[in-house]
């Protein structure tokens, strides 16, 4: 069995998309395929095994939100 995931992202600007993005980059490029098109991005990712699919969506939306976090506490002080 083979399962698949996509997730797409938009943000209000092109810049926050960016940050984001290059954020994520190095930490998923083995398990999952990234993608910048101006304000959105765009991930996919796939698995043989339906948990490890869900433990990997699971960890890319805990990080992507942790950078939010980051680039808007970053860029508010």
């Amino acid at each position: 069995m083979n399962v698949s995931c996509e997730i797409h992202i938009r943000y209000d600007d092109e810049k926050m998309a960016k940050a984001v993005f290059d954020s994520l980059k190095m930490d998923n490029d083995k398990f999952v395929r990234g993608e910048i098109r101006g304000k959105e991005l765009f991930f996919s990712m796939n698995s043989s095994n339906p948990m490890s699919l869900y433990h990997t969506a699971n960890d890319l939306l805990a990080c992507l939100k942790a950078a939010e976090n980051s680039i808007r506490a970053s860029s508010s002080s």
